[in-house]
């Protein structure tokens, strides 16, 4: 599309502002509605009288380059009025289209309402006393108090009571009442009366309740996390990068609502506790009157929009991370939430990647499935020879339809990823998380498969059973010479692929074995071959292939789509395509083999001294 011809008087953006301020300043300078400004400015929405509330978190390129060209304002500066700039914190852009569209991916905020404070719009430049600043800050979850001031910031018009951003009438859109003029970029825009009239009172002229030290404390602490600043954070005792901070104390802010405990609530003034109470009791009542199977929930997407009670449940949930070991209270929240919202909850602690710390409590059995103490006494304190070295990392297809044929194929995962993470403990007397490590696992995906693998065997096979069996397969594997594993998976890196003449002649020969060419570009199937071949040679779990792996800046880690057109190939593939593709893999692994034989002509073998962490 053609760009836009540049405003004849622009502003220039404040460091902290939102789009909707912005706009709503430069309307007010120029004289325009909204709608018009809108136009002009390239954010023109196909649906009339609208613009869209999705430009409050991220413009995309198109919309982008035209704003800044009309405005005058850098791409950079144009991103930091959304909140994309919060990257990371709020969202993870990186993650794959079909993660966004899933709870985990859901954004943990409500555009385009908006909190504010009032001394803060009031603060305006003398020669332009009409030029507000509203903070894009104030969109999220994360900004309750002023600091500057020290006052909680109001999340409604004090003469109207609707929640600013909110038109009172059908329709969302980035700004209310988009074809209405703007008197001033600090007045409420909600419609009121019957006359359909804009409410029009001046929020910089509104009253705001002192916040106290524990509030603006916590504040202090998320400012810095947003800002980039903050350093040495730990939950539950264990250190956690800022945006690992964030997510837990999204999930325990969202776990004292499911629970509905109010005792639990932190001692903070009753102006911030009754509303935080009585929130929670409405709430429980809605939930009352909607079928338990009912999914509707907007808990996890749409947080409290009153400050006071995003206040007590923010700080409670961070005084709960704060401590090394608030077993009693977590549990408790953990069991009353089961009580309540089984299938809710159920779907939120899958998908809310807590820390290492905070899981453990989410997952009270975890110690119940496997422990390296009850390993070792299964084994009957049996010294092994093989190390972690000479373990698959996913139990191989014979031996997991052998040993557990009662799995259904819904937990089949979970189990080949469990039983060598099991073994690995056993022969190593290391931790789950080290096991983890050693075999290539994410620490939460390795406990998920545990604490899963436990449930699905059931109370009869869950303890003595499985310890029993996972020693016989060590047994088993100790009393022969078993491959180096650990050899081929040091062999693949993160930016390993099939080299070119390799891929080339690969592709010619799936192209002879006439392959479906429908399913995917061939430069969208190479990485899904990467994958696969890597699990052909190394004996893990394609999904955690270093070379497909990928982690954002918040920490969170995905395969790019990659798997998704791997299980399209290997769904619709044939047994031609599947012999061309193990042969090539075969003769890869001779070749990795016979570089471990050059380097040490021992190195396949187990050693026949025991290992240093089997001694004593």
């Amino acid at each position: 599309m053609s760009l836009p011809r540049r405003l004849p008087r622009s502003l220039a953006a404040h460091p902290d502002e939102s789009l909707a301020g912005y706009l709503l300043n430069l309307c007010h300078r120029l004289g325009m509605t909204p709608n018009e400004l809108a136009v002009r400015t390239g954010l023109e929405s196909k649906t009339r009288n609208e613009i869209d509330t999705g430009y409050a978190v991220t413009l995309p390129d198109g919309p982008q380059e035209a704003f800044a060209t009309a405005t005058g304002l850098a791409l950079d500066e144009v991103t930091r009025l959304t909140l994309g700039r919060y990257d990371g914190h709020l969202f993870d852009s990186t993650a794959p289209a079909r993660a966004a569209r899933t709870v985990h991916g859901a954004l943990w905020v409500a555009p385009p309402l908006t909190r504010y404070c009032p001394q803060c719009l009031a603060d305006t430049p003398d020669e332009n006393p009409d030029r507000t600043t509203w903070a894009v800050s104030w969109q999220t979850p994360w900004a309750v108090a002023c600091t500057r001031h020290a006052v909680l910031l109001p999340h409604a018009c004090p003469a109207c009571n609707t929640s600013v951003g909110n038109s009172g009438v059908r329709g969302v859109t980035l700004i209310p009442r988009v074809s209405q003029p703007v008197a001033h970029p600090a007045a409420c825009r909600a419609t009121v009366g019957s006359a359909q009239t804009l409410c029009g009172a001046r929020l910089d002229h509104a009253e705001a309740l002192d916040a106290p030290p524990p509030v603006l404390a916590l504040q202090e602490r998320l400012n810095a996390i947003l800002d980039g600043r903050a350093e040495n954070l730990t939950s539950l005792g264990v250190p956690v990068s800022a945006d690992q901070y964030l997510r837990d104390l999204r999930v325990l802010a969202v776990l004292l609502q499911l629970a509905n405990e109010p005792s639990v609530l932190a001692m903070l003034p009753r102006t911030l506790t009754d509303p935080a109470v009585d929130y929670l009791a409405e709430r429980h009542a809605r939930r009352l009157h909607r079928s338990k199977r009912d999914r509707s929930d907007r808990t996890w997407t749409h947080p409290p929009v009153d400050s006071r009670v995003t206040a007590t449940l923010l700080v409670t949930a961070a005084r709960l991370l704060d401590e090394d070991s608030p077993s009693d209270q977590l549990h408790g929240l953990v069991a009353s939430t089961i009580r309540n919202e089984r299938l809710l909850w159920a779907r939120i602690r899958s998908t809310s990647e807590p820390s290492v710390g905070l899981g453990r409590y989410f997952q009270p059995g975890r110690t119940g499935v496997t422990t390296t103490a009850r390993l070792r006494s299964a084994a009957a304190d049996r010294t092994y020879r093989i190390t972690s070295d000479h373990l698959p990392a996913f139990l191989d297809d014979a031996t997991y339809r052998r040993v557990f044929p009662m799995i259904t194929p819904t937990n089949e995962r979970n189990v080949r990823r469990a039983v060598p993470i099991a073994i690995t403990r056993l022969i190593t007397r290391c931790s789950l998380e080290e096991a983890a490590d050693l075999l290539g696992y994410p620490h939460y995906s390795a406990e998920a498969a545990v604490v899963r693998t436990g449930r699905a065997l059931g109370n009869g096979r869950r303890t003595d059973w499985f310890h029993d069996t996972v020693a016989d397969l060590a047994n088993a594997l100790d009393s022969h010479h078993p491959v180096n594993h650990g050899h081929r998976r040091r062999h693949f890196t993160g930016d390993w692929t099939i080299p070119e003449e390799d891929w080339h002649g690969l592709q010619q020969a799936l192209l002879g074995a006439r392959l479906a060419r429908k399913d995917t570009p061939w430069a969208e199937r190479r990485p899904a071959y990467d994958a696969w071949i890597w699990s052909l040679v190394t004996g893990g779990d394609p999904a955690v292939a270093p070379m497909v792996r990928t982690q954002s800046d918040s920490g969170r880690t995905c395969t790019g789509g990659v798997m998704a057109v791997l299980s399209t190939l290997t769904r619709r593939c044939t047994d031609e395509h599947v012999s061309i593709v193990a042969e090539y893999a075969a003769r890869l692994t001779a070749l990795i083999d016979s570089s471990a034989d050059l380097a040490n002509p021992s190195d396949g073998q187990p050693s026949l001294e025991p290992s240093r962490s089997n001694a004593a």
